[in-house]
């Protein structure tokens, strides 16, 4: 298969089956095929950690969870900081919300006097939850760079979120952390993460 199409979101968009199961088990396929490449460049297998806060039903979705990762090729580990963390809570019960929250406040670094969040909190959270963000249109050239790696000029967009840490969403859903300032978007897409679009 085509590396380039392989990437090309908006055609696996159009690729995939409208009915369940088999829109599910096309993604999952999808998936296997990008955690392959991403094993083989880094030469050891993907890990995965699932922490689950709540009721059974959440453990219930954990095992599902697990399942569908060990399917696409991740290894299960016991320590968070695995290729791929997930923090599966309840939002009912507000006392499993707060200790995932208080477990993001750990996913993050302290450089040079200043704390970095980490990708995995980018992930863990919405719009809502911060106080800048950006929307970037799905199959966009803006989301492309992002996932490139590159940096973004800002200036045509709906809202032009201010200076610092910045959320990253596409149609909603986050997927990493920016640093604006001024017009610029500077990327802090994890360099492991980066694609050749």
């Amino acid at each position: 298969m085509n590396r380039d199409r392989n990437h090309d979101f908006t055609a696996i968009l159009k690729e995939a089956p409208e009915s369940e199961p088999d829109r599910q088990r096309f993604f999952i396929a999808r998936a296997k095929l990008l955690a392959e490449e991403k094993s083989i460049r880094l030469g050891r297998p993907l890990t995965c950690c699932i922490n689950t806060f709540g009721c059974q039903m959440n453990s219930r979705d954990s095992e599902k969870l697990m399942g569908v990762l060990e399917a696409v090729g991740y290894v299960p580990i016991e320590d968070e900081d695995a290729d791929f963390t997930l923090y599966n809570t309840c939002t009912v019960r507000e006392n499993a919300n707060q200790r995932v929250y208080g477990r993001l406040g750990h996913l993050g670094a302290l450089k040079k006097n200043r704390f970095e969040p980490s990708h995995a909190l980018a992930l863990a959270i919405n719009k809502g939850k911060v106080k800048n963000s950006i929307s970037l249109p799905l199959g966009s050239e803006q989301v492309k760079a992002y996932l490139r790696g590159e940096s973004i000029a800002i200036t045509d967009v709906k809202e032009t979120p201010e200076n610092g840490w910045c959320l990253v969403l596409v149609d909603g859903y986050s997927i990493g952390w920016g640093k604006v300032n001024g017009g610029l978007l500077k990327n802090h897409y994890p360099k492991g993460l980066r694609m050749n679009l």
